[in-house]
């Protein structure tokens, strides 16, 4: 295989992953509502043990890029990553409100903010990997 190839799919891997990681709570809510593949139902597998699996900071972290992703277009942060500005800035006051920290003692860095996302997303490869879900994107 190419490594060209590989990149391509790894990356492609990482925006499918990403793209159920945000959009987790929304596909849960419409189950009732739609029928969902076999397929589908493992990955919301996937995404309850993880949350189970993650510690508090990376549970707020994933909420808060969630609500970032629920977000008006025009009320978005522009550029890449956008969602960071966002998210940063609303950590401070959530993780404030939930560890009684005062404001200027929690902030998160953006090295601190895709370090954190990075874990989170390569976790979920491993879990998505151990039940098949990127098995056979390979060629």
């Amino acid at each position: 295989m190419d490594p060209g190839d590989v990149a391509t799919e790894l990356k492609e891997d990482y925006l499918l992953i990403s793209s159920w990681l945000i959009y987790y709570s929304e596909r849960k809510r419409n189950i009732d509502i739609m029928r969902i593949s076999t397929q589908d139902k493992r990955w919301m597998e996937v995404f309850e043990l993880l949350h189970h699996m993650l510690g508090p900071k990376k549970r707020l972290l994933l909420e808060l890029r969630r609500l970032e992703a629920e977000q008006p277009a025009a009320r978005r942060t522009r550029g890449r990553p956008g969602w960071m500005v966002w998210v940063q800035r609303h950590w401070v006051e959530a993780y404030a409100k939930r560890y009684g920290d005062s404001d200027g003692e929690c902030w998160i860095s953006d090295g601190m903010v895709k370090n954190m996302w990075s874990e989170i997303v390569a976790r979920c490869a491993i879990l998505a990997g151990k039940r098949g879900l990127l098995a056979g994107r390979a060629s």
